[in-house]
């Protein structure tokens, strides 16, 4: 059952935080507003994880009819998350303007990402490109952090991913001088958007 109490509280948390906010009722919908954000970012390379979901949705097909060149971990920089960007992933990340990534989870009540490192992720995809896209299921929204903790520390299920790397992004990336001006996309994405995804 999709929780959406807790994609309301989500959606109004994450619009608090600079970000932007899309549901999909449906695989075509996702896919419309995946073409929208695309057009907006032509002709600069998208950054795409290797990920079921993206699979699903032909992402990689549907940037590619856009005339949009991809960048994915299952091509030539190979599916190794815990290794920081080689020389080649750097050149590439550098002219990208979209990186495309699936959170695996989300906090409703601070409007977080939970991004856990595993095959076909990348952790340079949601921090080097200008634009930063998350799908994330709606099934997925829990409460808080205390819940994210609970399930991943549960012995039952595929394993105990407690030992994971796990990436947290709370909107844009924001950074503060020394009078407290707050400047967006210094030191990561100054856009971040995110589509829940909400079929079953």
């Amino acid at each position: 059952m999709i929780p959406s109490d807790l994609i309301t509280m989500f959606k109004q948390q994450w619009l608090s935080v600079g970000g932007n906010f899309h549901q999909a009722a449906d695989p075509l919908t996702a896919r419309e507003i995946l073409i929208n954000l695309g057009r907006q970012c032509h002709p600069r390379p998208a950054a795409v994880e290797d990920r079921p979901l993206i699979r699903q949705l032909r992402v990689n097909e549907t940037l590619a009819e856009l005339g949009i060149e991809v960048l994915s971990p299952s091509g030539a920089w190979g599916s190794h998350p815990e290794i920081l960007p080689g020389a080649e992933e750097r050149r590439g990340l550098a002219e990208a303007g979209l990186g495309i990534t699936v959170a695996d989870y989300a906090l409703a009540d601070s409007g977080t990402l939970v991004i856990l490192a595993g095959p076909g992720t990348r952790r340079s995809f949601s921090l080097l490109p200008p634009v930063h896209l998350a799908l994330v299921p709606a099934a997925n929204i829990l409460p808080d952090l205390d819940a994210l903790f609970k399930l991943l520390g549960q012995d039952q299920g595929p394993v105990n991913q407690m030992g994971q790397v796990m990436t947290f992004i709370t909107g844009p990336s924001k950074t503060g001088d020394i009078e407290f001006n707050l400047v967006m996309g210094v030191h990561g994405p100054g856009r971040t958007e995110v589509i829940a995804t909400t079929w079953t």
